[in-house]
Formats: structure tokens, sequence, C-alpha cells
């Protein structure tokens, strides 16, 4: 009990130190979250992966035309997919919004509750 009445006695009389400290714990986890989301911004990630990338050094080394339009090809298309994906999966959600807007709330509580189940 002494040894807590003690901490807390020590709490009270230097709260305007530890305020400072742990503000400026905060601080440094801000300017950490928000220097590395800037750093993100100005070096994305690179457009190949490593075997992309050895492909295409080959294909430059022997000037192979075809080899290097297949590595942009397929760089391009992985992109796309990204793209198509995001709005494959938005269509899918506005599709089920449909399907269960025509449902009593009593179906849409069982279809609820044998899925938490599962």
């Amino acid at each position: 009990m002494l040894i807590a009445a003690n901490i807390l006695g020590f709490i009270i009389a230097k709260w305007r130190l530890l305020a400072v400290i742990l503000g400026g714990i905060l601080l440094m986890i801000v300017l950490f979250a928000v220097g590395s989301r800037i750093y993100r911004v100005f070096n994305p990630p690179p457009k190949l992966n490593e075997k992309q990338i050895a492909v295409a050094q080959k294909a430059i080394e022997v000037e192979d035309r075809k080899q290097m339009i297949e590595v942009l090809a397929e760089s391009d298309t992985a992109e796309h997919n990204i793209d198509s994906n995001i709005k494959l999966a938005e269509q899918a959600t506005e599709d089920a919004k449909k399907s269960y807007a025509d449902k009593s709330n009593q179906e849409l509580a069982a279809e609820l509750n044998r899925r938490a189940q599962q």
C-alpha cells in the first residue's frame, strides 16, 4: 500500500513532466506514421517482380523484342487485374444487396444466424 501511495504521490507531483514525456512519445509515433506514408507515396513498389526483371534484363541484352513486349504486357495485365478485382468486388456487393432487398427481416435474421454458426 505504501508503494502504491508513493507512486501516486510521484505522479501527482510530476504530472507536468509526465505529460511532456507522453506528449513527446505520441508526437514521435505520429511523425513516424506520417513519414512512412510520405515515403510510400514518393517510393512506390516496382511494377515488375524479380522474375520479370530477370527475364527483361536477358531480353534487353539479346534485344529480344518479343520477350520485352511479353514482360510489359504481363505487368499491365497484373495492374489491370488488381483494378478489375476491386470493381468485381464492388459489383458483387451491389448484386448481393439487391438479392437481399426483397427478403423479410426473419429471412435475413435466419441467414445471419446460419452464417454465424458456421
